[in-house]
């Protein structure tokens, strides 16, 4: 951690004065709740000197924004608490005005019922000021700052209109949906001294967000890409690419860790992280403090290599597999796009231990080659001279070509029958089925989805999914974010993956009937292409 140096002794007593007023104060929760507030040093030498220290020439507070970015449970809220209590009580504003802003009302009031607390605790506080739990005001009543409020806001844009602040506690900034708030109150500043917007935030998940765009201005200043010297940037990360089990990362990430949690929890909780796949991201992200999207892979990549098997050609693959009972998923792409066919070879003799194949077949209007090259940044050209990519005649995909495709492969591979999803395919599975296919409707929705994306995700873990390090297959499952539902399911998200992930999706499918028939869902004899399913286990809902 860099530490703050004052550069006069101007510096050195204001910086002194803000840690003497919040070493007054009491922690207010949990074991700590009684305890007076000593700074940790990440907090006092990061944060409250250079916000209360680093003064312009005319005297006045330099920084007026401060973004600090640290994992959950560091004590983020209680500090904000504090240096609440400091703008509202000791900071020689006339008539201020302090408020909590977040995503609701009930966010906002957390570190207002915090500050309160403090309040009530520090009797010569207590003289100074009411405390309005109803309205969420803490009002001082005498002193300097008589006059002078802190309150905490609901999230609505409007409830800030004709606001004055001196100073704005905005809480969890990842989860505001737009910008609307955070732009109305710091434009509302602009009548103060010395205003000061200090944000407190975990990382999020959304790079379309409010959150994901101040992070990006708070990393650019702290590397030296911008220069704002009215901005303090704090971030607390791990390294990109850490293992999360790795208690560097957990340091880096909590600079509380050991004091406002313990190590143990970090231990648990990744240890949880390793046993549940779909719990990584939610790990990543509020305890390494990472923004989960592809620069924090769903896919660790070390361990897809690490299951590939015996590198093999595309035809290679197709003999090691041939004539064996096989389970397909189709992902069928709307008319410019990839078209991709996986087909699964489960281990039937040894389902729980044995590894699953996977052969996976795309296609690609072979005049968008060059076009689709240049916008996913690959060579789709070397591809199709691999075998991994098969053109289609003209601009729009062939559904004639790959009927005939589909049709050769399932008779090579003995497919049992192919998943497929209704939204694009109906026609094409009408015809396949005609021709002696067992097509089987499924929604790529939150309820069908989960289950095998969770599955392919462990067998991998696991190294008992191979792949046979097929390229294009590498390439899409680098390109994986996974989305969740209210219920905690996810599903591959092609509208967040950054780039196309066809085949990965045709392969979850594929797994999904795959695992149905070797744990014995559905009554197949290997040795024949007989098979009797169970409607009840057909389709999901495409929620």
């Amino acid at each position: 951690m860099k530490t703050w140096q004052p550069r006069n002794e101007a510096e050195r007593a204001a910086a002194d004065r803000a840690v003497e007023f919040i070493s007054h104060l009491r922690h207010t929760r949990g074991v700590w709740a009684g305890v007076p507030f000593k700074l940790l040093p990440w907090q006092e030498h990061g944060i409250i000197r250079p916000v209360f220290g680093t003064l312009r020439p005319d005297g006045l507070r330099r920084i007026r924004t401060a973004w600090v970015e640290v994992a959950k449970k560091s004590g983020k809220s209680e500090l904000a608490a504090a240096l609440a209590l400091k703008l509202l009580l000791a900071d020689d504003e006339p008539m201020g005005e302090v408020y909590s802003a977040a995503v609701d009302r009930d966010q906002a009031s957390i570190v207002f019922r915090l500050a309160a607390q403090m309040v009530r605790t520090w009797p010569q506080l207590a003289k100074r000021c009411r405390v309005l739990d109803s309205t969420k005001r803490i009002l001082v009543t005498a002193g300097r700052s008589a006059g002078s409020f802190y309150q905490a806001l609901s999230a609505d844009a409007d409830s800030a209109d004709g606001v004055s602040p001196s100073g704005v506690i905005f809480d969890e900034v990842h989860r505001q949906p737009d910008r609307r708030l955070w732009d109305v109150l710091r434009d509302s500043t602009a009548a103060r001294a010395q205003p000061l917007l200090f944000a407190i935030t975990t990382a999020g998940s959304d790079r379309e967000s409010l959150g994901w765009s101040e992070h990006e201005y708070a990393r650019k200043v702290a590397e030296g890409i911008v220069t704002d010297p009215t901005y303090l940037p704090v971030i607390h990360t791990a390294a990109p690419g850490s293992d999360f089990r790795d208690p560097k990362a957990w340091a880096a990430a909590h600079p509380s860790l050991g004091v406002t949690v313990p190590t143990e929890f970090y231990e648990q909780q990744s240890q949880r992280a390793a046993e549940e796949p779909a719990y990584e991201n939610t790990f990543r992200r509020f305890f390494l403090c990472e923004w989960v999207s592809q620069s924090t892979r769903w896919m660790p990549m070390h361990l897809w290599d690490a299951s590939a098997g015996l590198a093999l050609r595309q035809g290679q693959i197709a003999d090691a597999m041939r004539g064996a009972a096989c389970l397909g998923g189709l992902d069928l792409s709307q008319t410019r796009d990839l078209t991709a066919f996986a087909i699964v070879l489960p281990p039937w003799d040894d389902p729980l231990s044995g590894s699953y194949r996977a052969f996976v077949q795309c296609w690609i209007p072979e005049e968008n080659v060059a076009a689709r090259s240049r916008a996913d940044r690959v060579s789709y050209e070397a591809w199709i001279a691999q075998g991994w990519v098969k053109p289609t005649p003209g601009n729009t995909i062939d559904y004639a070509t790959i009927e005939r495709d589909i049709r050769e492969l399932s008779a090579r591979f003995n497919v049992v029958e192919i998943a497929f999803d209704p939204m694009f395919a109906w026609q094409l599975a009408q015809q396949l089925d005609a021709a002696g296919i067992a097509m089987l409707p499924f929604r790529q929705g939150y309820a069908t989805m989960s289950p095998p994306t969770a599955t392919l995700l462990q067998l991998v873990r696991e190294r008992r999914f191979m792949h046979h390090a097929n390229p294009l297959l590498r390439w899409m499952a680098d390109s994986v974010v996974v989305e969740q539902d209210a219920e905690g399911r996810f599903r591959p998200s092609k509208r967040k993956s950054s780039s196309r992930i066809d085949g990965v999706v045709a392969s979850v499918m594929a797994l999904d009937r795959a695992e149905r028939h070797v744990m014995g869902a559905i009554d197949h004899d290997p040795a024949s292409d007989t098979v009797v399913w169970d409607e009840r286990v057909n389709i999901g809902p495409n929620v």
